[in-house]
């Protein structure tokens, strides 16, 4: 019998640590829609993480998106590029983050190196833990869409 394995989405501005709650709801997720907000332009990259938790070891071995879709606009799930998020111990803080955060002194593990995830090793798979948090890195860039001219505006 399988374990529960949970799974959910945050900013790209978060630092997920192996104890970092799971978020249901946020600015770019809504578990109970089922759903991944994010907004760019052409051209641009957007970024988020996956978050993973399972309640016994559990390996990830490859990720997948959907076709993302705004109205009548399309942008294909291939347009999206993951990365394993590889955490490195750091344990001597700066001056001005231990002012900051005096509280917190002891020995973190800091997502740091992102590795593709179809790199031939260091990627995948990826080995939960039990209860311990991991993610996995995903920008999309937003094509310019085909046959379609430029928008223009005025101000």
């Amino acid at each position: 019998m399988g374990g529960r394995l949970d799974l959910w989405v945050v900013p790209e501005c978060t630092t997920v640590f192996p104890d970092s709650p799971i978020e249901p709801e946020n600015e770019v997720f809504s578990a109970g829609e089922g759903h991944i907000r994010l907004a760019g332009a052409v051209n641009e990259v957007v970024a988020f993480q996956v978050a993973f938790r399972s309640d016994r070891a559990e390996a990830i071995t490859g990720l997948s998106l959907e076709d993302l879709r705004a109205g009548d606009r399309v942008v294909a799930g291939d347009q999206a590029a993951f990365f394993r998020e590889v955490r490195l111990a750091v344990d001597d803080y700066p001056a001005w983050f231990l002012r900051l955060t005096p509280f917190l002194k002891e020995t973190r593990l800091y997502p740091d190196v992102l590795v593709p995830l179809e790199a031939p090793r260091g990627a995948l798979p990826i080995e939960l833990e039990p209860g311990e948090a991991e993610a996995v890195w995903c920008e999309i860039r937003i094509p310019f869409p085909a046959g379609q001219p430029p928008l223009a505006g005025s101000a």
